[in-house]
């Protein structure tokens, strides 16, 4: 501080100097004045004014002075520059310019980042704009060059599955203290065959150590199967190989918590705790290569506890989920307003790149559910979801089976077409629960249903309906048709339902 007040004062002597000296010398000289003949005056104001000005003008042109260098030698050096400080092997094209504002930097166009695979190197990266800000303290001496920060601006990332390994090292390092931004740009994450996977958006990205934390930080605000979505993930460096992210979806109400460690036989043991709507999710894993086995622990759907296992591949990805419900209404998961209904409404599931296979049991001691026993099978394979092999139990009556379905949008509609079938096992039973009239009653012993059913809207159309091989009649098309026309016809209320059953095995009986 005392030496900028002495280089301070030295400047403004040495122009005070100038200005008596030089200046005021010349005009002194002078036999006529535009001011009553009188010497001219300067004022002490205007002298720091004049100096002030000078100084800016000296300070301009000590920035500019990059602009000298060779655009060769700023090229190869910025490229080494940016691997010793950030471990990442930029290719810096010759489209160089020298900037000062906002700050000094160098603005790159069409750069790229390659990874660090000396037999066959791999482009990892497009960016159309990449801005290198360096260090002010010594322009003088080029070779002492160093950077302050890097911003990447409208870059397409490609991350195949064997990349990972790459990015992996990337955050086990510790980043440079120097910050990179990346801003407008695209990440597409690809399989073995380099066909895209799916893309994440990435409007905001920021990476580096903060070496008060001691920790690698990233915070990334992006979007995701239309879910706009923010990360953060910490790698602290204070506990041997452990790792912190979190995940927070305003839209879909989301929170993710994950934390992990990696043993000494190279094995990830972790905890994840998910939160949506009023659900919580927490699971116990174990990653070993591209497989991951998982356990849930003290789990909540709304207010029901169930617990979960299953296997998750990520190479191809592939789910295997196995989830088991006590106490639990099937008709809670179709809830217009339950989390499975919000994730497909998000379109998430009907991405083309994912295969999964969700089973769910169920037992329901409820005395007013038909069903007591129920598997539901979910089956998503390249943008296509279907319930087939979905099976509900009535111990004492019968089994329903979902033959063929098919889960799709059309125009604002969630709609769900099935095929399904009733096998019975106990004929009187099935028509004492519906208290059908004797008179009414025929012998059967399945009974096929093919109906629509609109997931957001609850209403169920029925397109036909069979027993054993008897073809159905006029009238049963009319009281088919008088049903799919009522407005509140969902299949939620159990009155309404042996109303229509009963109807229908009348309009069977004759």
């Amino acid at each position: 501080m005392k030496n900028i007040k002495f280089i301070y004062k030295r400047l403004v002597k040495y122009f005070n100097s100038f200005i008596n000296k030089i200046l005021l010398k010349y005009l002194t000289k002078k036999k006529k004045t535009f001011l009553n003949k009188e010497k001219i005056k300067i004022s002490n104001y205007n002298k720091a004014f004049i100096t002030i000005i000078c100084l800016l003008f000296i300070y301009l042109f000590y920035l500019i002075i990059p602009v000298s260098y060779d655009k060769v030698w700023v090229q190869k050096n910025l490229e080494k520059i940016l691997l010793e400080e950030f471990g990442v092997n930029f290719s810096v094209s010759s489209e160089i310019t020298y900037e000062i504002l906002p700050s000094p930097h160098y603005n790159v166009k069409n750069a790229n980042i390659l990874d660090n695979n000396p037999k066959e190197i791999q482009k990892l990266s497009e960016i159309k704009i990449l801005k290198v800000f360096v260090s002010q303290k010594n322009f003088f001496k080029k070779e002492e060059l160093k950077i302050n920060k890097v911003l990447i601006k409208n870059a397409n990332f490609y991350i195949n599955t064997n990349d990972f390994e790459f990015f992996k090292n990337l955050v086990d390092k510790k980043f440079s203290t120097k910050k990179i931004n990346i801003k407008k740009s695209r990440f597409f994450l690809k399989n073995t065959n380099n066909e895209i996977i799916t893309i994440l958006s990435a409007p905001r990205l920021s990476m580096f150590y903060d070496d008060q934390e001691l920790s690698n930080l990233l915070n990334l605000k992006g979007e995701i199967f239309n879910m706009p979505f923010k990360l953060k993930l910490n790698k602290d460096f204070t506990k041997l190989n452990h790792y912190k992210w979190i995940i927070k979806s305003n839209k879909t109400k989301l929170n993710i918590l994950n934390e992990s460690n990696k043993n000494s036989n190279n094995i990830t043991l972790g905890s994840n705790t998910t939160s949506i709507l009023n659900s919580t999710f927490v699971t116990n894993y174990k990653y070993d290569k591209n497989l991951t086995s998982f356990k849930s622990s003290k789990s909540k759907l709304a207010n029901f506890s169930f617990d979960y296992d299953g296997e998750l591949s990520t190479n191809p990805f592939d789910l295997v989920l196995n989830i088991n419900l006590d106490k639990f209404k099937i008709y809670n998961l179709i809830n217009p307003n339950s989390i499975f209904i919000e994730i497909l409404k998000n379109k998430i599931l009907f991405n083309e790149n994912i295969s999964a296979k969700i089973s769910i049991n169920q037992k329901n001691q409820k005395s007013n559910s038909f069903f007591n026993l129920s598997k539901i099978i979910l089956n998503i394979n390249n943008g296509q979801i279907n319930f087939d092999q979905t099976n509900l139990v009535n111990k004492k009556i019968g089994s329903l089976k979902v033959n063929r379905s098919n889960l799709f949008f059309e125009k604002n509609a969630l709609l769900l077409n099935s095929n399904v079938t009733f096998e019975v096992k106990n004929l009187k039973k099935l028509y004492f629960f519906f208290q059908t009239p004797k008179k009414h009653r025929i012998e059967f012993s399945n009974m096929r249903i093919n109906f629509d059913y609109n997931l957001l809207t609850e209403k169920v159309t029925i397109n036909n309906i069979k027993f054993d091989e008897i073809n159905p009649s006029k009238r049963l098309d009319d009281v088919i048709s008088a049903f799919n026309i009522q407005e509140m016809n969902n299949i939620k209320n159990l009155i309404r339902n042996k109303n229509l059953f009963n109807r229908i095995i009348s309009a069977y009986s004759g």
